[in-house]
Formats: structure tokens, C-alpha cells, sequence
């Protein structure tokens, strides 16, 4: 939800390339308390230190969610099946290295993306 209300706007303001992302409506969320700043978000490397959840315990997902609205994107740009070909995974780590390097030494766009 951040990405869409607050950092693609910025992005689209310094490059226009970013107009093919889809219009949004509506980006909301309520996360708090989820995860700590400290606290390691890999689930392949947990940590001793890391919480332990119940995943038969939903009570930590009470009240808390997001929302997103977006414009329906039509054409043939715009489709996902599943399994990706190789050719079109590749297109989309081309697609997020292009987003990662387009905040580069923006500290705008980093100072947004920290908070």
C-alpha cells in the first residue's frame, strides 16, 4: 500500500517511465506491531531470537490488513500465468533492478522507503 500512496508518486515525478503502473484508487494498511524493526523478516534463515508464532493463531491478524484499489489494466502488456518462462522471469528482474536503481542515491525516495 506505501508503494503505491507514497513512493510511486515519486518515482513517476522524477521518471516518466513509471506511468505504465496502474492508476490507484485506494492504498491503505494497518500493519502495526507485526514485525519489530530488530526483528529478521527471512523465513529461510529465522533466528533464535525471533518470534514464535502459532500459524493455527490467527488472533495476531486481528484489526490489522490493507487495501488495495487499482484500474484494471487491459492489453497484451499486462498478464501473469503460472510457472514464468525463463525469458519472462528474467524481464521481471530486469523490471526490479530498473526500480531499485532508479532510487539510487535519492534520498527522497530513501527517506520515504525508511520510515
Amino acid at each position: 500500500a506505501r508503494f503505491y500512496s507514497e513512493i510511486l508518486p515519486l518515482l513517476q515525478a522524477r521518471n516518466s517511465r513509471w506511468d505504465a503502473a496502474p492508476k490507484c484508487f485506494l492504498a491503505e494498511s494497518t500493519l502495526h506491531d507485526l514485525i519489530d524493526e530488530d526483528e529478521s523478516t527471512s523465513a529461510t534463515n529465522p533466528s533464535a531470537s525471533d518470534p514464535q508464532y502459532d500459524a493455527d493463531d490467527t488472533s495476531i491478524l486481528q484489526n490489522r490488513g490493507g487495501i488495495l484499489i487499482l484500474e484494471s489494466v487491459k492489453g497484451e502488456h499486462f498478464y501473469q500465468i503460472s510457472p514464468l518462462t525463463t525469458d519472462q522471469a528474467s524481464h521481471c528482474l530486469r523490471a526490479i533492478a530498473q526500480l531499485h536503481a532508479s532510487a539510487m542515491g535519492d534520498a527522497d525516495i530513501l527517506s520515504t522507503v525508511s520510515r
